[in-house]
């Protein structure tokens, strides 16, 4: 979710944090605070998950699925399992993390929200909230 936000985000001046003078100053202040709300008001606002992709009847109806976590060695087993010379990943998207961990990002209402949204891949992945 926080990578769908800042992607999201690198084109909508709404869901960018202002800048403030104190930033220059190196004066101690909340740096995730800002952040936080924004991403907490996208979060509440309408997006879809990938279910309708790979998801039948609440299970999978996909022979295999690459794995974010697991890209460049899931790549390479998709390219062996349909016989095609594997060949290297563009990198795209790439500078878009903002330097947080993503759980800090979380507060509880908008975890709940994406939890739900999201139990699919929570449940048949195996996928949990940990903290930074």
């Amino acid at each position: 979710m926080v990578s769908l936000f800042n992607w999201k985000s690198r084109n909508n001046p709404t869901l960018k944090p202002h800048k403030h003078f104190y930033h220059r100053l190196g004066v101690p202040f909340d740096e995730i605070g800002e952040p936080r709300e924004i991403f907490s008001k996208f979060v509440k606002s309408d997006w879809e998950t990938n279910d309708r992709f790979y998801i039948i009847d609440g299970e999978l109806c996909v022979d295999f699925i690459i794995r974010y976590e697991n890209l460049v060695e899931d790549f390479k087993d998709a390219c062996e399992r349909i016989g095609v010379t594997e060949s290297a990943l563009p990198h795209l998207k790439s500078g878009f993390n903002r330097g947080h961990h993503y759980s800090e990002y979380y507060e509880d209402e908008s975890k709940a929200i994406v939890a739900e949204r999201h139990k699919n891949d929570i449940r048949l992945f195996g996928y949990q909230f940990e903290a930074d």
